[in-house]
C-alpha cells in the first residue's frame, strides 16, 4: 500500500512539473531566441531584448516603450510570469515613455538608453538634449546617447520623492508653431505602489497672474521608476498667447485617484513660477 501511495505521488509530481518544464523549454530554448518570435510580439521590444542578451549592460538599463513594463520584454529579457509584471522591481531596470518624457542620468553612470520605435522622443527634444537615435538589430529600436545633465539645486518639493528643480518655456519657432513647457525634476526613491501615471498640468499666466492657456499630459516616468537621486524631464506643447504677453508659467501635479500635491506656497496645488526661457541650465554636454 505504501509503494502504491508513494507511486501514486511521484506520478502526481511529474504530472505537474512536465507542463512547466515544456514551457519553460518553449518560452525560453525554443520560441524566445527563434526569430519568428518577432512576429507575435512587439518588434522593437523583441528587438531590445535581442540587443541587450548580445551586448550584456555594465549599469543601468532605460528602455522606452508605449506600455508600461512591456509584457514582451519583461517575458524574454526578465522572464518573470505574468503574476509579478508590476510587483517585481529591477533596480537596474528603468521604463519610461520617451514620447513625453527622457531621463537624465549622471554621466559616470554608463547607462544605457533603448527606445523603441513605438515610443521615441519628438524631434525637437532630440535636437534640444542632443539626442542620437543608433538603430540596432532589425532597425524597429534604437539605442540612445545623449550628454546633457542638469545638477541645479531643487526649488520646489512637490512630495518627499519628488522635486522640481525648474520650468522652462520655449517659445514657437519657424520649426514648431507651439510653446513648449519643459520640467526638470529629481527623484527621492521609488513609490512601488503608485503605478499609475501621475498628471502634470502646465499653464502660461499673464502679467496679473491669471493662466492664458493650460495644458496637461501624463508623467513619462511612472513612480515605481523614480530612482534615489535621479533626474529626467517633461514636457507638454502649449499655444503661445499674444495678447498679453506671457509673464510666467504655473504648474500642478495630481495623482491618478487622489487631489493634487500641495506644495509649499501653492494654490488649489497651482504652483505660479516666473518666466523662464529655455537655455541650458548648468548642464553639461
Amino acid at each position: 500500500a505504501r509503494l502504491a501511495t508513494g507511486l501514486f505521488w511521484a506520478l502526481a509530481t511529474l504530472a505537474l512539473l512536465i507542463p512547466s518544464m515544456l514551457t519553460f523549454r518553449d518560452y525560453f530554448v525554443v520560441w524566445g531566441p527563434s526569430p519568428e518570435t518577432a512576429d507575435a510580439f512587439e518588434i522593437d521590444m523583441t528587438t531590445a531584448w535581442r540587443w541587450l542578451t548580445e551586448h550584456p549592460p555594465s549599469g543601468p538599463v532605460y528602455i522606452s516603450a508605449d506600455i508600461y513594463k512591456h509584457p514582451s520584454f519583461t517575458l524574454l529579457y526578465e522572464q518573470v510570469p505574468t503574476s509579478e509584471y508590476f510587483s517585481r522591481t529591477d533596480p537596474d531596470l528603468h521604463w519610461f515613455d520617451a514620447r513625453r518624457s527622457w531621463p537624465l542620468p549622471p554621466p559616470d553612470h554608463d547607462a544605457t538608453i533603448i527606445v523603441g520605435n513605438s515610443a521615441q522622443p519628438p524631434e525637437i527634444i532630440q535636437n534640444l538634449l542632443g539626442i542620437e537615435l543608433q538603430p540596432i538589430g532589425n532597425g524597429a529600436a534604437f539605442l540612445a546617447h545623449a550628454n546633457f545633465y542638469v545638477d541645479d539645486e531643487v526649488a520646489i518639493w512637490f512630495s518627499p520623492k519628488l522635486e522640481l528643480i525648474s520650468q522652462r518655456v520655449l517659445p514657437p519657432n519657424d520649426q514648431h508653431k507651439t510653446a513648449l513647457i519643459v520640467q526638470f525634476w529629481r527623484t527621492r526613491g521609488p513609490m512601488p505602489d503608485e503605478i499609475a501615471p501621475l498628471q502634470i498640468q502646465s499653464a502660461l499666466l499673464a502679467p496679473n497672474g491669471e493662466q492664458l492657456v493650460q495644458t496637461s499630459d501624463e508623467m513619462g516616468v511612472r513612480a515605481p521608476e523614480w530612482e534615489e537621486n535621479g533626474t529626467f524631464i517633461t514636457w507638454q506643447s502649449i499655444p503661445w498667447p499674444t495678447d498679453p504677453d506671457v509673464a510666467g508659467s504655473a504648474l500642478r501635479l495630481t495623482p491618478h485617484d487622489r487631489p493634487p500635491f500641495q506644495p509649499a506656497g501653492s494654490k488649489e496645488g497651482w504652483v505660479s513660477l516666473p518666466l523662464q526661457m529655455w537655455d541650458t541650465p548648468s548642464s553639461s554636454k
